[in-house]
């Protein structure tokens, strides 16, 4: 029930082990990366109804006097790469944790660099045997979204053995948004079968993970 994030790594950190954690009902992300998380282990945590996105990764300007990103200080984007997420489980619903009844689109996973000219490499990195469910939307909003289409840190990752559903699975089969649907909301989303094209993708189900209680 935190206001903002279940985890906030935010800094350099190099051998992170973020593990066996439950995190729910969360302002923001489950567990957030930013700005340097790399060659670290999240595996075998539980997240569900964050009201952004379960698992976050990200850079971002900070107060940084390198790189061009016009600060002053050593607050500063770096990658985040290398990392290693194992055997987690990320299920988002369409309620806002935070209250009010709202409606939200929430991810599962989400890979975003808000840096000044996408400094820090955010792929390279490796997702074995998760389950990541996504509202969906009607496609804008699916399992994982990449928002960046340059540079593509989707293509250096590797996707192995999970299991991506949306809430409106039945009628909507896109487990990976990769870039913008259009410059008002939501992603472009593609299948399995559209995705193994542009990653390293094996053992990819588009399946109702059937869990028998979700709160």
């Amino acid at each position: 029930n935190a206001d903002t994030n279940g985890f906030h790594f935010n800094g350099r950190f190099t051998n992170l082990q973020v593990d066996q954690n439950v995190i729910y009902n969360v302002g923001v992300a489950g567990i957030s990366m930013q700005n340097g998380t790399s060659n670290s282990f999240i595996r075998d945590n539980v997240i569900f109804n964050a009201a952004h996105q379960g698992l976050e990764i990200s850079d971002y300007p900070g107060d940084c006097a390198q790189f061009g990103q016009g600060g002053t200080g050593t607050i500063c984007p770096y990658d985040e790469t290398g990392n290693l997420f194992e055997n987690n489980t990320v299920y988002m619903t369409q309620n806002d944790p935070t209250g009010g009844g709202a409606a939200v689109s929430p991810l599962g996973l989400r890979v975003v660099n808000n840096s000044v000219n996408n400094v820090g490499n955010l792929g390279g990195n490796t997702f074995r045997n998760n389950i990541f469910v996504g509202t969906g939307m009607g496609g804008h909003y699916p399992a994982v979204a990449y928002d960046q289409t340059n540079p593509n840190y989707l293509s250096s990752s590797i996707f192995t053995n999970n299991i991506f559903w949306s809430q409106d699975g039945a009628t909507d089969p896109d487990t990976f948004g990769f870039g913008y649907a259009n410059s008002s909301y939501g992603f472009q989303g593609y299948t399995c079968a559209q995705a193994a094209s542009m990653t390293t993708l094996s053992g990819c189900m588009n399946v109702d993970p059937r869990f028998s209680q979700a709160n």
